[in-house]
């Protein structure tokens, strides 16, 4: 009884650090995913180098002064709910397969398990985002 109280406290400890880690991670990165996606639908809209296309850091200060230091982060919150579920599931369950899947109590699982441990884990998260994010919005958009 002792073992599975510990599971259970190693497993909501990964669960909370890897959701904490990737809030972070997405929080830091978002203002380059916005650049990146204006610089995209620049380039959908075909606009030319004689017209005005700006690159990167030209696309940021863009944004910058037109929508304030806010506008990099335009978006976040939805973001931030789809890493800290996605990214803690897909983790969590990688560890929780690959040590079912250990041989011998070492990791010494072969490249091709590992890649199945991985996309299992994924399609796994995948399954949870991608409902939670109909939900998500359902709810912000009606």
């Amino acid at each position: 009884m002792a073992s599975y109280h510990f599971v259970e406290q190693q497993l909501g400890l990964c669960l909370a650090l890897s959701s904490v880690s990737a809030v972070a991670a997405e929080f830091v990165t978002f203002p380059i995913d916005i650049t990146k996606t204006r610089l995209q639908l620049q380039g959908e809209m075909g606009v030319s180098s004689s017209c005005g296309a700006k690159g990167a850091f030209e696309t940021t200060l863009g944004i910058v002064q037109e929508e304030g230091f806010g506008g990099l982060y335009r978006g976040l919150s939805p973001a931030l709910l789809r890493h800290a579920f996605y990214t803690s599931i897909r983790i969590t369950t990688y560890e929780q397969l690959r040590n079912a899947l250990q041989h011998g109590g070492g990791d010494n699982a072969s490249v091709s398990e590992k890649a199945f441990i991985g996309g299992t884990s994924g399609m796994i998260a995948q399954v949870d985002s991608s409902s939670r994010q109909s939900v998500t919005y359902f709810c912000c958009c009606f």
